[in-house]
């Protein structure tokens, strides 16, 4: 289903989450940007590494993270974005890609309630 490549099975999404951000050796006190609307388990592992997380509101149409809440709460303390497919609903990415490059940002996908779905029909 996903074309190959690799991959590191883990028991849940929150622990995928929690590998991902430990992988980036942030100070304690960094912000990361999270969704509103997620699993609590898409949050938890923020607050368990010691990070800070910020709460984007949500794209009223999909009520997925999006770039206008990003832009509103994103500080020169924030380090990271997650953000959360919900529903099968992919985010609209590419807003979202060239805000983290412009400003040097780590981006963290979290897919577990995406199975399946495509962007820009990839």
């Amino acid at each position: 289903m996903m074309g190959g490549g690799y991959g590191i099975a883990v028991n849940s999404g929150t622990n995928a989450l929690y590998i991902a951000l430990q992988s980036l050796y942030l100070d304690v006190n960094s912000e990361i940007i999270v969704p509103a609307i997620t699993d609590p388990g898409g949050i938890m592992p923020v607050t368990l590494l010691g990070l800070i997380p910020i709460v984007a509101d949500t794209d009223p149409r999909t009520y997925n993270i999006c770039i206008n809440e990003i832009k509103k709460k994103t500080s020169k303390n924030t380090k990271a974005i997650i953000v959360a497919h919900i529903g099968g609903d992919v985010v609209d990415l590419d807003p979202v890609i060239n805000f983290t490059k412009i400003n040097k940002l780590h981006l963290i996908e979290d897919c577990s309630q995406a199975h399946g779905a495509k962007y820009n029909n990839v």
